[in-house]
């Protein structure tokens, strides 16, 4: 069986800047027998030794596409706009020689990652295409207008005219003879209202990605306790959540000072990073880091103050899987086969978060039971082989 896979973003192991790891998943354990055929934009620069270290780990056969001309990319952006679509549709052009060699290779299913690939739908001769999503953009933005700290009037109509154009774009999809993947079951229902369609979106569980097992367990930490924050501090996504937890963590500081130190991985944390200091916990922060799984395997707890969020959190499978301690909102752990105060912990207030760590201070291995069996629990409902096996299926079977 031959497969065409057409990506906006080149399958790495870890997300570059971009949701890149989940297309590198499913392709590493599709069956023997399916030929694949990767045609992907490339990345930035600085990361394309990752990217072609990565690509050499995966059976098939990859073709770089090229990057469109400055004039090319204003034009289909321009396009876009008129069209009242997202911005990311205008950002990937369709290659016609790209498509010309798809076509005269005659697939028997086409794969598209992720939905801003729409305008090249029609031209693909073959008609069996499946388009993850990955998740719905217009479900996201409702909730990052209802759930999202916002700054200005600019922003809010920003993200507006963002939900405007996302469902314009997830309605088009209802016209299309395509099947819709998608990592959120919210996101599915999303689909289903715009398009009025029952037959076409569908979910399957999302893959963790490449996981390191941590280091030193909560109970076996002889120093202080390294709690992990990442993924950038953009107030627009989690809302009043991190403020809220910093203030409850400095009212509480006497009592957790002794016991805990920060990470911090990503960009955007300044302001919390100086109020802990100030208040005297022990904080350490990294922009970037060339092994995530490794850095995350060195610490215990991971904090996920997350206001707002669509299908899964790959970042929380990964620190899961890796048996770190979750600990975050309603949204953090959506879609994941996990159970709260079983296999992670659930807050609702900041103040929740606050209580777990002093009760963690006297009762290290009850919160360590609940890190362990989050991260079976994970391991085994989102294991890349089981999930890979669903998504497979549904290609091998429409076929």
């Amino acid at each position: 069986m031959k497969v065409a896979v057409i990506s906006a973003f080149p399958p790495t192991k870890d997300n570059l800047g971009a949701p890149t790891a989940l297309p590198y998943q499913i392709l590493k354990y599709a069956p023997d027998n399916v030929d694949i055929e990767l045609f992907y934009y490339p990345a930035s620069e600085k990361y394309r030794s990752v990217v072609s270290k990565d690509l050499k780990n995966l059976r098939l056969k990859s073709v770089e596409i090229p990057s469109p001309n400055i004039f090319m990319q204003k034009y289909s952006s321009y396009r876009a706009k008129k069209r009242g679509l997202p911005w990311g549709v205008g950002g990937f052009p369709v290659n016609k020689k790209i498509i010309k060699e798809i076509n005269n290779s005659n697939p028997d299913y086409v794969w598209i990652y992720p939905h801003w690939l729409i305008d090249w739908i029609p031209l693909i001769k073959c008609k069996k295409i499946i388009v993850t999503g990955p998740d719905s953009a217009a479900l996201h933005c409702e909730r990052a207008i209802r759930f999202g700290k916002w700054n200005s009037c600019k922003e809010v109509y920003k993200k507006f005219r963002s939900l405007k154009e996302n469902i314009n774009l997830e309605k088009k999809y209802g016209s299309m003879p395509v099947k819709l993947h998608l990592v959120g079951k919210e996101d599915v229902a999303k689909y289903i209202s715009l398009t009025n369609r029952t037959d076409q979106a569908f979910f399957i569980p999302h893959p963790y990605y490449d996981y390191t097992p941590i280091e030193t367990s909560i109970v076996n930490t002889k120093g202080k306790i390294r709690i992990l924050i990442s993924g950038g501090g953009d107030t627009v996504y989690v809302g009043d959540h991190l403020a809220k937890i910093i203030k409850e963590l400095i009212r509480a500081a006497q009592d957790l000072l002794p016991h805990y130190e920060f990470l911090f991985l990503g960009k955007g944390y300044n302001d919390s990073i100086l109020d802990l200091q100030n208040s005297g916990f022990s904080v350490a922060q990294k922009n970037w880091v060339d092994d995530y799984a490794n850095e995350i395997a060195k610490c215990q707890i991971q904090l996920f103050p997350i206001a707002v969020g669509t299908g899964t959190k790959g970042k929380v499978l990964q620190a899961l899987a890796s048996g770190l301690l979750g600990i975050g909102s309603e949204f953090a752990f959506e879609n994941i086969g996990a159970v709260p105060y079983e296999d992670y912990i659930l807050y609702h207030k900041a103040e929740d978060v606050t209580y777990c760590l002093k009760d963690l201070i006297a009762n290290r291995l009850k919160y360590e039971k609940i890190a362990i069996s989050g991260s079976q629990k994970v391991v085994e409902k989102h294991s890349p082989e089981w999930v890979c096996k669903l998504f497979w299926e549904v290609v091998l079977v429409n076929s």
